[in-house]
Formats: C-alpha cells, structure tokens, sequence
C-alpha cells in the first residue's frame, strides 16, 4: 500500500516546491523612464559627460519582494568613459544609484555601482538586486556620470545634435520589462568652439568664441552625489579616475597651432588672459604636441615664468601653444582673446624689440581647436578626458 502511493507522494511533493518556487518570484515592476536638465555636449568632443538617467519602479501588491535584475543602457554613440582606476579591465566610472522610496520617510541612497562595458556603446549592471516596496513607494535608479562622443551625432535641422539612451530590464519574468519611454534624450550636441582673427596694433587676435555657456569649463573637483548640472569637466567621485578622482584629466584647453612662420620672426603669446565675464584661461607649459600633459601658469611652476608673455618654440613642429580654463562663468557666454605678438630681433621677458605689423607675418596661419586633440573615440584606459577631434581651419596672420 505504501509502496503504490510513493509515485503519488512523490508528485505531490514535486507540485508543492514548484508552487513554493513560483510564489517567490515577485510581481513584475512597472517602470517609468526620465531625465533631469539636459547638458549641452560639444560637436568636437570625444568623451563629454550627459545627463543623468532616471528608471522609477513600482511593484503591484504590499509586500516588498526583491528582484534580480540586468540593466543595460544603449546609446546611440560611443561610451566614452575611463576604465583605467582599479576596478577590472571592463569597468567604466558610469555610476549606478539605487533609491528605496517609503511612504512618508526621506529616499534611502544606496551604493553606488559602476557599469560594464559589453559593446562600444552599451553599459551593463547585472546583477542588480532593487526590492521595489509595493504600493507604499518606489525603487528609483539614478544612473549618472556618463561619457559620451559627440563627434558625429547629426543635427536635423532646425534642432540641433541629441544622443539618446535605451533602456533594457530583464527579470526573473517570461517577458522584460519596458520603461515608458523606452528611450530617451540625455543630450544635445552643439558647436562649442569659434575662432576668429582680429587685427589690432603691433598684434594679432585669436578670438576664441564660446558657442554656449558652459561649453568652456574648469577642470574643477570631484562630487560627492549625481545630479548636479554639468558645470566642469570632472564628474562624480570615482577613486583612481582622472586627475583628481573626478573622471577628468584637465580642464577645457585650447591648442594654437603655427604653420608659414616667416624665418627670423619669433612668436610671443601671453601667459594668462581674464576677461570681465569671468573667464581665465592660462598659457600651459610643457604640454606635448596634442595638448596633453604639462602644467599651467601659476599652477604648478616655480618659479613660474617671468614677465607677462613668453616666446614659442617654432622647432616644435611649426610650433604651438596650449592654453586651460581655470575658471569660467557657467552662466553667461564669453570670448577672449589671445595677442600674438611677432618681433625680429632680441627677445626676452620683457617682450619684443622689434614689433611686426601683421603683414609683415604674410602667410603665416594659426589653427586653433579644442584640446587634448585625438583619434580615441572608444573607451580606452589612460586616454585623457576630455578629449577632442581636431577640427580646426587654419587662418591667415598675415591678412
């Protein structure tokens, strides 16, 4: 009798465990997809931070169930993002920030988690454990400090330029799970840098025009929290990432390169230039011939280099000068102007003997870009952040 009833316990048995598995898979989240303010992001850039991605979760019934989830973020350019600060060979500084929402108490910040880099332009977080409280509340995630190529992206006119994220959830359900909208804008791309020649006496202008507020940025410090608006170069807090532990390698910096320079002329360019919008860009001293590297003036020199301009190295592959925003003016637009000052004769601290009139400098040309200038449009260890394709017109002096 026993013997005959085994099989049927045996299934009972089987039927009981698969329902005890089945009840523990939570109810599927419905989610919600948003951004916060939108940052401007260079036509020239290749590694600018976006803005922020918001995914809002809620679970039907009240008991808080956790769930497994595997997030990914597509883009529709380039990841962009360091992978060179300890953490593995495919995780980037992209930041993951999960927030438990309870009736009636404040948002609960979780750890941050740093993305994995699968393709050129997906991230991924799995595995990912949310416990979306029920009715009560939500489970937020806030993922930020995201890098991204500008270069490329297409205007449609009349609007301009907008990389956008895709947004995959997958769980512990037949079917993934589809945020409303499924993709979203999280930046527009704009022309940053314009240049300009004017001629004054006994010099000649460079005119470095910002296209929008904040397309010239300090390199700044690292924060502590994401949402802030994109203000600096460097983003979120990220041990080991960029300069300072903020992503970025610099600040906005601007490469003046020289070509046609009559034989017997020498080149004097200013240390520093401020103007009284608030921008103050500083001549950077041994920078290699992108713009990378080297220190800028009164930043680390000493001591630093006497007199109010100095001379460039015409051996230098036709010669250049760099120069760094150490502060700007978010909020407003500005300009400046960089004094080329071209002389025979003895040169020292003092300045030039002999001044040429700008005819005199003939065909000479100036080509002025963004910097560090590069080819790295993917996310590659020790390349510097920001960085730009250079993209530059060479200009006549001469004229």
């Amino acid at each position: 009798m026993t013997l005959h009833r085994f099989p049927l316990l045996v299934a009972l048995l089987a039927l009981v465990t698969a329902g005890i598995v089945a009840a523990q898979v939570p109810p599927q989240p419905v989610c919600s997809l948003y951004t916060g303010p939108l940052p401007q992001v260079r036509a020239e850039s290749l590694a600018d931070l976006v803005g922020d991605i918001f995914i809002n979760c809620m679970q039907p019934g009240s008991e808080p169930l956790s769930a497994q989830l595997d997030l990914q973020v597509t883009l529709n350019t380039k990841v962009t993002n360091n992978r060179n600060f300890g953490q593995g060979s495919d995780v980037t500084d992209a930041q993951l920030y999960v927030f438990q929402t309870v009736c009636c108490q404040p948002p609960n910040p979780g750890v941050p988690a740093y993305g994995r880099l699968i393709s050129d332009t997906t991230l991924e977080w799995h595995p990912l454990v949310v416990i979306p409280p029920g009715t009560s509340g939500s489970a937020m995630l806030q993922i930020s400090n995201i890098r991204a190529k500008g270069f490329g992206v297409s205007a449609v006119q009349p609007n301009p330029g907008m990389i956008t994220a895709s947004v995959s959830l997958t769980g512990p359900w037949p079917a993934p799970i589809v945020p409303v909208p499924n993709t979203l804008t999280i930046a527009f791309v704009l022309s940053g840098l314009g240049v300009s020649l004017q001629p004054s006496t006994g010099a000649v202008n460079v005119r470095l025009q910002e296209m929008f507020p904040t397309a010239f940025k300090p390199l700044g410090y690292p924060l502590s929290a994401p949402g802030y608006i994109v203000i600096q170069e460097d983003g979120l807090l990220t041990p080991g990432s960029g300069v300072n532990n903020g992503g970025a390698t610099q600040g906005t910096r601007f490469i003046l390169r020289f070509a046609d320079v009559p034989g017997g002329v020498h080149l004097l360019v200013p240390h520093m230039v401020q103007t009284s919008g608030g921008l103050d860009i500083r001549r950077v001293f041994n920078a290699d011939s992108s713009g990378a590297g080297g220190c800028y003036y009164l930043g680390c020199m000493t001591p630093p280099p006497g007199g109010t301009m100095g001379e460039v190295d015409l051996s230098k592959t036709g010669g250049f000068a760099v120069y760094e925003v150490v502060n700007s003016f978010p909020y407003g637009i500005d300009q400046a102007d960089i004094s080329l000052v071209a002389c025979r004769g003895k040169v020292d601290e003092s300045g030039c003997h002999t001044i040429l009139s700008p005819p005199a400098l003939r065909d000479m040309t100036v080509r002025t870009s963004f910097a560090p200038v590069s080819t790295i449009d993917t996310s590659t260890p020790g390349a510097p952040a920001p960085r730009f394709v250079e993209v530059g017109i060479p200009l006549i002096a001469g004229k």
